[in-house]
């Protein structure tokens, strides 16, 4: 989904600029799909949020780029529903979708 974002501001980038746009290429995609992801595992997070999607798009390729991703994000179809079952969440326990109960902790070394 992040890709496809990526991919989708990209394409925009290049029709409003045409020749004065840079070059982004799948190389430098995958470059800053790794820096999304390094900077999600830096804040704790699984997935990215809007604001490292653009700080990555920023560092990539200008703020053009990264202005036009934000602008993409914000017309980008919400993903679909999910085809796995939802766990119901309280402090430190878990119901699952069978119904058992268990205990958990936030984080590891608790």
């Amino acid at each position: 989904m992040v890709k496809e974002l990526l991919v989708t501001a990209r394409d925009g980038y290049r029709a409003e600029l045409k020749r004065r746009a840079r070059k982004i290429t799948p190389h430098q995609l995958r470059l800053c799909l790794k820096y999304i992801r390094n900077l999600s595992l830096i804040e704790r997070r699984l997935t990215p949020d809007l604001y490292t999607i653009v700080i990555a798009a920023k560092q990539l390729a200008g703020d053009r780029y990264a202005l036009h991703v934000a602008e993409t994000a914000r017309e980008y179809p919400a993903a679909g529903e999910s085809p796995f079952e939802t766990a119901a969440m309280g402090l430190g326990r878990v119901r699952l979708p069978d119904g058992d109960r268990l205990n958990f902790s936030g984080r590891a070394g608790r």
